[in-house]
């Protein structure tokens, strides 16, 4: 099903919009060349303010210099027709103008780092989803990170490898936590190298059927396949059968 994004959508990810924080897209509509949310921006170049579509006033700003985080849309680097945000070393350069409760967090992203316990998106006080010390993974240490007293997927999956490919990694914690956001870094010297599509947060978990209609949205627009899992929409109908197909 389309969403109808806007400063306050009239429905979520998925459909799913009760509970919903942060909804980040890497569209020309929603990504700025200065840091009030105004100003074109072309392929290439560096990213100043990023419009939050779920929350009027708190967005993603530039902290610093530079935010290391550049906006592509040539045939090159696309995903599925869709541009995409690359990060080069973008650590505590993006952060958001009010704080935010979070429960729940979805990325689609491309991960290139290799420095250990880079972070992808996270929120002041080393609370995020991070690198193992293996590259192709998400890490699972401790009350740090993001998964904490809850769960991790990929592509719908439990589990935490990526194998450095374009994958959606949700995860959600025991309990919320309530601060600053960051997409990219959010720790001193964690830096992330990567791609990313989009940003989806909630204040809390979701049941399996909603986790199931925002990854079935991601999935399809970004030509990503979920692992034994049905695709199902907004209406809670099953479009796609794991099982029989």
């Amino acid at each position: 099903d389309p969403e109808v994004p806007g400063v306050n959508p009239v429905r979520g990810p998925g459909g799913h919009l009760d509970g919903l924080r942060i909804w980040f897209m890497a569209d020309p509509n929603y990504i700025f060349a200065n840091d009030n949310l105004s100003g074109s921006i072309g392929d290439g170049q560096q990213l100043k303010s990023w419009e939050n579509l779920a929350a009027f006033n708190n967005y993603l700003k530039i902290q610093g210099a530079n935010t290391n985080a550049s906006f592509e849309n040539s045939s090159g680097d696309l995903l599925n027709y869709n541009a995409v945000i690359r990060m080069n070393n973008t650590n505590r350069n993006l952060v958001s103008d009010e704080n935010v409760e979070a429960q729940t967090i979805v990325v689609v992203t491309k991960s290139n780092s290799t420095n250990s316990l880079a972070g992808l998106v996270g929120l002041e006080g080393d609370k995020g989803i991070r690198k193992a010390d293996d590259s192709n993974y998400w890490g699972s240490y401790n009350n740090d990170d993001w998964n904490s007293g809850g769960n991790s997927f990929i592509n719908g999956f439990t589990g935490y490898q990526h194998d450095r490919e374009w994958h959606i990694v949700y995860q959600e914690r025991g309990n919320s936590h309530t601060n600053k956001f960051y997409a990219g870094g959010y720790y001193n010297n964690r830096g992330y190298y990567g791609d990313i599509a989009e940003i989806i947060s909630y204040d809390d978990r979701l049941s399996n059927q909603e986790q199931n209609q925002i990854e079935t949205y991601l999935a399809i627009k970004y030509g990503i396949t979920l692992v034994n899992k049905n695709y199902i929409d907004s209406d809670g109908s099953i479009v796609w059968n794991a099982t029989s197909n």
